[in-house]
């Protein structure tokens, strides 16, 4: 049987390129939602989102903790997923990423929501766009009401994360 683990954290914002929200803005190369833009190669590689967490919303819920961690066991990891060399705009043909997932739990305002963390793994995140190892990302489906700085919280296995070395 599986061991849990419950990080507490506080609702935290994006660049809004998972989403899209800030597409057409000059700081933002991509076509839409790199959530988005994903989904087709992942789910080629087998991991659907849709089937996975019904009721997508295509962006992510950023978690901002008091500590840093680094994502050690993923349920779905997929590497060098080749998700943008089609895109129009040469600046958003980043080269081939590994995103790696874990199924989770996020409790918000007395509510639970399944999803998945969400992670572009630091080692081919392209620096313009620098991993911050204090945030968990999160996929899961609308959550209503959702403020910036209110407490949230991940649960996912124990082994999926281990503190970053120093």
């Amino acid at each position: 049987m599986a061991l849990y683990t419950l990080h507490m954290g506080r609702v935290g914002s994006g660049f809004q390129m998972a989403s899209g929200g800030s597409v057409g803005d000059p700081k933002n190369p991509f076509s839409k939602g790199t959530i988005a833009l994903q989904y087709p190669y992942l789910k080629l590689r087998g991991l659907d989102l849709e089937a996975e967490i019904p009721g997508l919303h295509w962006g992510t819920v950023n978690i901002e903790l008091a500590h840093e961690l680094l994502m050690l066991n993923p349920d779905f990891p997929v590497d060098q997923l080749d998700w943008a060399s089609e895109e129009p705009n040469p600046e958003a043909r980043v080269a081939p990423e590994d995103f790696w997932f874990a199924r989770c739990g996020v409790g918000y305002a007395g509510r639970f929501y399944s999803g998945l963390i969400y992670y572009p793994h630091p080692r081919t995140k392209p620096s313009t766009n620098a991993h911050n190892y204090a945030v968990i990302e999160v996929l899961t489906q609308r959550i209503e009401g959702l403020t910036k700085g209110e407490p949230i919280s991940v649960h996912c296995r124990s082994d999926v994360f281990g503190p970053r070395p120093a």
